[in-house]
């Protein structure tokens, strides 16, 4: 089976652009939690190593709006653990938009999972097939890779295109 690579469009100036992988069951494993999940947001983490997102596992989202999603912090730990005995590590997270756009929300990008120094992938889902993976160092997050699947979701994020992003 083959994977995804995306490359983050890095500041030059500062950064090369470096390659991620993303395994299909990893990218499948996602969609398939957010039609289960639909209405309601899934969310999970993105498990790996610095160059390869292999799994996406689902978290209990503790919000109760339909809208909106908390990672529950004890499954975290309890999946950070079993991901750490595997060899691998938390290299970021997911979550869904089941009714709107693609495009991270002003909730998503000032959520407190966005650490500088932390896993900095984010997986951003819809439960009709729609993707995109963002590099969250950046503000605003930039986009490493995308499938929109109508022009009103590319419009909702600057760098949308069924491809690696350079930006």
């Amino acid at each position: 089976m083959m994977a995804i690579q995306m490359c983050s469009p890095a500041d030059p100036a500062t950064e090369p652009a470096r390659p991620l992988w993303l395994a299909p069951a990893a990218l499948a494993a996602a969609l398939a939690d957010a039609r289960r999940r639909q209405p309601r947001e899934a969310c999970g983490v993105l498990a790996g190593d610095v160059s390869a997102v292999g799994a996406a596992i689902a978290v209990r989202n503790l919000a109760q709006s339909p809208g909106r999603f908390e990672l529950d912090p004890l499954d975290v730990v309890r999946v950070e653990r079993a991901v750490r005995r595997s060899g691998r590590q938390l290299v970021g997270y997911y979550h869904s938009h089941p009714h709107g756009a693609i495009a991270p929300s002003a909730q998503d990008i000032g959520g407190t999972l966005w650490a500088e120094e932390g896993p900095h992938w984010h997986l951003i889902v819809s439960p009709a097939g729609a993707w995109v993976m963002f590099d969250t160092r950046h503000r605003p997050w930039r986009a490493a890779w995308a499938v929109p699947l109508s022009p009103h979701d590319a419009r909702n994020f600057s760098a949308a295109r069924a491809g690696p992003v350079s930006l």
